[in-house]
């Protein structure tokens, strides 16, 4: 009205008795009017945040004085004040809604991480519910590396129902506006989309209802790069997207990279551990001895374990000595002086060890040594006579003591093992080889 107009402008309280009136109101409300009174309501800053408007006074032939416009001039500052803590209010609940949802959001991309569907449908709802926009849809681009001619698009959507439904790559979009959004990486707000030139009428006759208002946002990775968008339709109360709109709609963009990025990176990483895993599996097959040729091996040796019948230098007397001639023994006969030290130890014992998971260990182990010059099985197990030697001789720079007493079975058992092993798979070459 032509009123509310001149007060807006000009925020001077005064007693108009003479002016245009705009006979609009008069239409809508079937209401004469006879006299009005107006008077702005203003913020601490005297900044016009409102008007209010009393119109065709009672008594006094209908005409409102200067004691009115006093009393309404007091009502009103108490009115401002009311105002402003209302539109506090209103924005503090606005903002706590708005960080509640994307609290929610958060919490679900990282809940999930297998599903990129869920994802989106969650995004899709809290975008809906704080844009308060009559659809929501995201699209993303599954070719990245065809031509522009050729973009194809996996689209998540919510109809009206609750339900939830995913649409097909022929779905009506338009890609005019798609492709201007991810060749360009800006977002789209049209505002009156029939007068843009960009966009496409036909895609309305797809929907039950008129593009009104619209407002696209593309989806990045991590690079910066759009891999997609979401569009959103129509904001319930007819009025066009605003900054506050394409701020929480960038988040939510925000939130659906991190959603790709974090379930590709998952999908990678599970595919790394099936892999892992059936590379260890083959791995372990060729690595392991045979379970049937193992048994074999301890059947044909001495049922009570007097091993130095079928080598008279598997005895412990030997085995002890610093002088012991490892070249007196063969591959096997290594292996079953192996057991014998373990068993003179006090290992088997100690930690409970079956006689063929022991040699199932040993088997395995020397099955894994190359078969080179000099760090081969033969070498792991001289070494490892002599960590047992060290264990069980009695005499060391004269004092009668053995040194295995100041260890425990535990630290025996890591230092025997060690031995062994401490060579497996070795090729044969030394430092300044593998540096050349």
């Amino acid at each position: 009205m032509v009123i509310f107009t001149f007060f807006a402008h000009d925020s001077n309280i005064d007693l108009v008795k003479s002016m245009h009136y705009d006979l609009v109101f008069e239409k809508r409300t079937d209401i004469k009017i006879n006299s009005i009174l107006c008077i702005p309501i203003k913020n601490a800053d005297q900044e016009v945040i409102g008007m209010v408007q009393l119109a065709n006074k009672i008594d006094n032939n209908g005409r409102f004085c200067s004691s009115d416009l006093q009393i309404l001039k007091h009502y009103i500052e108490y009115c401002g004040t009311i105002l402003v803590k209302s539109q506090m209010y209103y924005l503090c609940a606005y903002e706590y809604e708005r960080c509640q949802c994307l609290l929610e959001v958060l919490h679900g991309l990282f809940k999930e991480q297998t599903d990129l569907e869920k994802i989106f449908y969650t995004i899709i709802e809290k975008a809906q519910i704080l844009l308060k926009c009559e659809n929501c849809l995201i699209l993303i681009q599954t070719d990245l590396g065809e031509s522009e001619e050729k973009k194809s698009f996996d689209v998540y959507q919510i109809d009206v129902k609750p339900k939830h439904s995913v649409l097909d790559n022929q779905v009506v979009i338009s890609h005019d506006l798609v492709n201007y959004v991810l060749t360009t990486g800006e977002s789209v707000n049209l505002k009156s989309p029939y007068s843009d030139p960009r966009f496409d009428p036909n895609v309305d006759l797809g929907f039950d209802f008129l593009t009104n208002t619209k407002l696209l946002m593309p989806i990045k990775n991590l690079n910066g790069e759009p891999i997609g968008c979401i569009r959103v339709l129509n904001r319930i109360d007819n009025q066009p997207f605003d900054e506050n709109d394409e701020q929480l709609l960038e988040a939510f963009c925000i939130f659906c990279g991190l959603g790709i990025t974090n379930t590709l990176m998952f999908r990678k990483l599970e595919k790394s551990v099936a892999e892992k895993s059936v590379a260890f599996d083959v791995l372990s097959y060729h690595a392991n001895y045979p379970k049937i040729e193992m048994e074999a091996f301890v059947e044909k040796l001495p049922p009570n374990e007097r091993f130095f019948t079928i080598n008279p230098m598997i005895h412990v007397d030997y085995l002890c000595s610093y002088r012991f001639d490892d070249f007196s023994l063969n591959q096997d006969e290594m292996v079953v002086a192996s057991y014998e030290m373990f068993k003179r130890l006090g290992l088997i014992k100690s930690f409970k060890i079956d006689k063929k998971t022991l040699f199932q260990f040993l088997l395995t182990v020397r099955k894994n040594y190359r078969d080179v010059e000099f760090h081969n099985w033969s070498h792991a197990f001289n070494v490892c006579q002599n960590m047992f030697a060290i264990f069980m001789v009695r005499k060391i720079r004269n004092q009668n003591s053995k040194i295995s007493k100041y260890l425990q079975d535990t630290e025996k058992m890591a230092l025997m093992v060690g031995c062994l092993c401490h060579d497996l798979d070795h090729r044969g070459t030394n430092n300044l080889f593998q540096i050349e």
